[in-house]
């Protein structure tokens, strides 16, 4: 009866060991996921974004043409000032775009940022973990070793 104490001490802070090992890997594979899926968002948003670019200048040409043309049947000349509108509509207009890229690339930025830094949030947990269980274990075992009987029962001969 001696022994089994300590041994049942030893299996516990074994299965307390392995527990943690677990629980850390467990942490940092939801990392590499969160990961994971702030880049795809991040590459969705610049998907989104470039396609969003190119419609908005088709429209635009569109817009500006639309103008000329109104210009032109109204008898009107695209010299002088009312070239410099034009040419103000379109420039405004093609920095919306520019501005609208950029946001979404500053976003998208973050998002990728936000990412890697759930990943290490979640590797410098796990780490924490890992050596929390070791020491754990260590002491597990220690405490396990002092409680052990000090001197082996006597036999006593059966002779």
């Amino acid at each position: 009866m001696g022994y089994f104490a300590p041994i049942m001490a030893i299996g516990s802070a074994v299965m307390g060991y392995m527990g943690a090992q677990q629980s850390a890997k467990a942490m940092e594979q939801a990392g590499k996921s969160a990961n994971d899926l702030a880049k795809l968002e991040a590459t969705n948003m610049d998907n989104e974004t470039r396609e969003s670019a190119f419609r908005e200048g088709e429209n635009n040409q569109a817009r500006i043409a639309e103008l000329r043309a109104q210009m032109r049947s109204q008898g009107g000349s695209l010299r002088g000032s009312a070239g410099d509108v034009v040419g103000k509509v379109g420039g405004r207009l093609e920095l919306e775009i520019m501005d609208s890229v950029r946001a979404s690339s500053i976003a998208a930025s973050a998002r990728r940022q936000a990412g890697a830094m759930e990943e290490w949030n979640a590797k410098a947990g796990a780490q924490g973990k890992r050596i929390s269980a070791l020491g754990n274990l260590f002491s597990g075992i220690g405490s396990a070793v002092n409680s052990m009987p000090t001197s082996s029962p006597k036999l006593t001969s059966l002779y």
